[in-house]
């Protein structure tokens, strides 16, 4: 599509206008040939499509300036850029790049063999090149080559003024976003050789995205815009204009038109606010101006609640066969008088065996909508029952407190996606009797306002009231009810009264049983028994049992006193000679003389010429070695040491010489008694004398022939 540039020559005031004299000339322009071809596919020749670069088959063109809709939106438009250095042919217009340049002045001429120019010298003579489409501003502009006299300049749309000096400028920054520029010429002739002007995309806003052009749409009025910023009142709510009565003007224009009331100048029209005593005001209001009392200063008008209770769930979803909506209505008291159930529906509720089952704690109020509803209308469906005090007081004592857990559901053919924006609230209204519960002529909420009464549960209700009327439960009889205390473990009892009953442990004396120390994991309980671990024996004072540690084999007890090694060994309670962190009763001690064997050895207080870490005595004593001559040293380290054993049998030889086994055959035989015959009578004999008196006599045969046989070692 082309957009339109128009070129017109102005005197200045107080000027004469010398327009018949002089021409502005515009050099070789080149013409663009029209076709049958469609760039945009949309079947319509691009010499006739009024938008050829976007496919609209409907030509919409609302505003009727020969600009396709498609063309002009935002974000449609392709930007431009053109030279125009003249035209030949026709003197008033000529196309390039998809642009229309037009001379609207019969004495400005488009023609060919000059440049742009003014001959005069007479007056100032400025020419203007304005954009005449919304959808374009000037973008850039370059004066690629210039000669003039006297002063001239250029001067925007947007109050730039920047002055000519022969030569290439471009003054794109000066003038980007102007809807046009004129060139101001005094003195005598000038000329311009060639300009280039950039032609930038703006488009039109279509805030809706409907393909309209939002001031079309206002044109027609189809669309709003209640404060006239330009901008459609259904954009400017869905950008976060309020429009809480979504009547589909901001709420700003209903106050500003009349259309709504806005008594407290909060900006809120008042019908979206709170009025609790439906008197057309907002609460806050009549408070504000003391229409309305508020003793305790909670925002509520006390008439509303002083005896009245009004309460919703709120939406709670959808509902339908298998989907359950869930809420709660909070802080309910017991009723004086009928209660009036109202249920809020969109949903799947057109069909004669469509409908909603509503329950309170669990249990049925009653079924909703049975004799028809709308199926997803746009508003929502609404019935109202009413049940007795009663029921409703039987209903809040099933929920065991204030809180009332409210389910809708739907019967077998009510679908839950039916509706997309389907959803349930349920509603009730009553009257109760706590205005005066106690009886001394006071309001009981502004008592418990001012602190004078007691209400730990924040039910409106005077503690002491719960407790009298039954309501709340005080087994304690301390005048605050149970619900108000602690109660770490939810068994309806106060921590403090199971404690002074002994009907719950408490070893670490903090006033919580010691169940709930170790549910909120304040105490640890290693070994599940029940018992915090801070209070079983903990020698090391590791935070674990010793009992814990020792049955897990975290740490060893080898005396089994039930105390790990290492604290009977920190405390004294038994010695650790070696340091290994064992009791010295728990380590070998073969000559039972309570000091272990490794210790021992390892501080020479006893022999191990074998180096087997046993003592040399226990080793003989056990016959693990021998020692034939009983001097408390094993044979082999006798050996070792230098003693003789000819015979390498492992036994020394003074063994078994002294023995009676001269020979050294191992046994006692007829040869040694030979041997003993042969120095029978010697004194100091170097052997035979068996008995050690000095010297071989009969007596030393005896005992020969008594060791008759194997020697034993």
């Amino acid at each position: 599509a082309s957009t339109r540039l128009a070129i017109t020559s102005v005197g200045s005031p107080g000027a004469p206008n010398c327009l018949g004299a002089d021409y502005a000339f515009i050099d070789n322009v080149s013409l663009r040939a029209f076709s049958d071809t469609d760039s945009d596919g949309d079947g319509i020749p691009d010499d006739a499509d009024n938008c050829p670069t976007v496919a609209n088959s409907d030509q919409a063109d609302c505003n009727g300036n020969g600009i396709g809709d498609a063309c002009e939106l935002a974000g449609s438009v392709v930007e431009h850029r053109a030279l125009f250095t003249g035209t030949s042919g026709d003197p008033h217009s000529y196309t390039e790049d998809g642009i229309t340049f037009i001379s609207e002045q019969d004495n400005v001429h488009l023609d060919s063999g000059y440049d742009m120019q003014n001959h005069s010298g007479c007056c100032t003579t400025p020419i203007r090149i304005s954009a005449d489409s919304p959808v374009f501003t000037l973008k850039s502009l370059v004066v690629r080559y210039c000669s003039w006299g006297g002063n001239s300049y250029l001067e925007g749309s947007n109050g730039a003024i920047v002055s000519l000096v022969p030569g290439a400028m471009q003054f794109g920054s000066a003038f980007a976003g102007v809807s046009w520029i004129r060139w101001h010429e005094s003195g005598g002739g000038s000329a311009i050789d060639d300009v280039a002007i950039e032609v930038g995309a703006r488009g039109l806003p279509d805030c809706n995205h409907n393909g309209i052009p939002d001031s079309c749409e206002l044109t027609a009025g189809t669309a709003h815009d209640c404060n006239g910023d330009g901008v459609l009142d259904e954009c400017e709510i869905a950008a976060g204009a309020p429009d809480c009565n979504s009547n589909g003007i901001p709420d700003a224009c209903d106050i500003a038109s009349g259309l709504s009331r806005d008594a407290d100048h909060d900006g809120n029209p008042d019908e979206c606010e709170l009025d609790c005593n439906h008197n057309g005001l907002p609460d806050d209001y009549d408070i504000a101006t003391a229409f309305s009392a508020d003793c305790n200063h909670n925002g509520i008008p006390d008439e509303c609640e002083d005896g009245s209770v009004s309460a919703a769930t709120g939406s709670m979803g959808r509902f339908g066969n298998g989907v359950i909506a869930s809420g709660t209505l909070r802080s309910m008291l017991p009723s004086a008088s009928p209660v009036s159930v109202t249920v809020h529906a969109r949903g799947d509720l057109n069909g004669t065996t469509e409908f909603a089952i509503v329950k309170f704690a669990g249990q049925k109020v009653a079924n909703f909508f049975v004799a028809g509803g709308s199926d997803c209308p746009v508003g929502y469906d609404s019935e109202t029952i009413t049940i007795s005090a009663a029921v409703w007081n039987g209903m809040l004592a099933a929920a065991q407190s204030g809180d009332v857990p409210v389910e809708v559901t739907g019967a077998p053919l009510v679908d839950a996606n039916q509706c997309p924006d389907g959803f349930v609230e349920v509603l009730v209204n009553y009257t109760t009797a706590r205005f005066d519960c106690n009886g001394d002529g006071v309001s009981d909420l502004c008592q418990i306002a001012s602190g004078a009464l007691p209400d730990c549960n924040h039910n409106g209700v005077p503690d002491g009231c719960d407790i009298g009327a039954g309501t709340a439960a005080d087994i304690d009889q301390d005048g605050v009810p149970d619900t108000c205390q602690p109660d770490c473990n939810g068994n309806g009892l106060p921590d403090s009264y199971e404690l002074a009953q002994n009907l719950a442990p408490d070893c670490n004396g903090n006033g919580h049983p010691d169940s709930c120390d170790i549910a909120s994991g304040f105490s640890s309980d290693f070994d599940g028994n029940g018992v915090p671990d801070s209070c079983q024996p903990d020698c090391n004072g590791d935070g674990r049992p010793d009992a814990w540690q020792i049955a897990n084999g975290e740490l060893p007890d080898c005396n089994g006193n039930g105390l790990p090694d290492v604290c009977d060994v920190a405390s004294g309670t038994s010695v650790d000679l070696n340091g290994d962190g064992r009791p010295d009763e728990c380590e070998p001690d073969c000559n039972r003389n309570n000091k272990p064997d490794s210790w021992e050895v390892a501080t020479g207080q006893a022999a191990d010429c074998n180096g087997n870490g046993i003592p040399d005595e226990c080793d003989i004593a056990s016959g693990v070695a021998r020692d034939c001559d009983a001097n408390g040293v094993p044979d082999n380290c006798d050996i070792a040491a230098g003693a003789l054993d000819e015979d390498r049998d492992g036994r020394p030889d003074r063994c078994q010489i002294a023995y009676g086994d001269f020979d050294l055959d191992g046994e006692v035989t007829m040869a040694d008694v030979g041997y003993l015959l042969l120095v029978f009578g010697d004194v100091n004999s170097p052997f035979g004398d068996l008995d050690g008196d000095g010297i071989v006599t009969t007596a030393d045969v005896s005992l020969l022939l008594m060791n008759y046989g194997p020697v034993p070692f």
